[in-house]
């Protein structure tokens, strides 16, 4: 998606502390939304599955004013119904969620053919080398 805008992606490791950081670069828009993306009539739909209503909002109020079409869910199961429902260009997926986690949201959607090749964003607090998402799992 970043890519697709004419961005780039970047990892930052500081060290054996075992923290890392990826810093999303998206070219300024002068004409259009960057939600559009290159020659594209209609916005691009992104969902944020995201218990914390402050993370939710932050992601929505910034997306939006990009020019994304933002869908939210509080839980696991309403996010994996809204994802197949109506799938999104991307989704952002907290992975400690109420009803079901993360890892199992991601599990079902990559097992579905309508959902499958949707792009997900983890987005987590977690920290610790044993919640780290598996690519392979």
């Amino acid at each position: 998606m970043v890519i697709t805008h004419g961005g780039e992606i970047t990892l930052e490791a500081k060290g054996y502390e075992g923290i890392a950081a990826f810093l999303l670069k998206l070219p300024r828009i002068t004409n259009g939304h960057p939600g559009q993306g290159k020659n594209m009539e209609k916005p691009r739909q992104i969902l944020v599955v995201e218990d914390e209503i402050m993370h939710s909002r932050l992601f929505t109020t910034i997306l939006t004013r990009l020019g994304y079409i933002v869908e939210t869910a509080f839980d696991g199961i309403t996010g994996l119904e809204k994802a197949v429902s109506s799938p999104p260009d991307l989704i952002l997926l907290d992975l400690n969620l109420p009803r079901m986690d993360g890892y199992e949201v991601a599990r079902r959607l990559k097992r579905d053919d309508k959902t499958k090749i949707i792009p997900i964003v983890v987005v987590s607090a977690f920290s610790e080398v044993e919640n780290r998402v598996n690519p392979n799992s």
